[in-house]
């Protein structure tokens, strides 16, 4: 139960507003982008196979696809709320 009330207090810091600004972060400021490709966060790429467009990337070597909230916490290792409050800043 204190688990919970706590993971609730953690959430209750994220507004939907901050979820959407995050969803809206220009994903070029995440990975490098040419030609709309980047280098796949998912696996070790050594050519860019991520195709990006609107925020969202998808990879046609391994198939993984995500918006920026994805993609940042994937490349970084952090959590939803890290990574929101990372992408807000």
């Amino acid at each position: 139960l204190i688990r919970i009330m706590c993971d609730k207090k953690q959430r209750d810091d994220i507004t939907p507003d901050m979820i959407i600004s995050a969803r809206n972060h220009p994903i070029e400021n995440i990975v490098t982008v040419n030609r709309n490709f980047a280098l796949c966060v998912n696996h070790e790429d050594r050519k860019p196979s991520m195709f990006t467009k609107g925020n969202f990337g998808h990879c046609f070597v391994c198939g993984y696809t995500g918006d920026c909230i994805d993609i940042y916490s994937k490349l970084h290792g952090t959590d939803f709320r890290t990574t929101v409050l990372a992408l807000c800043k």
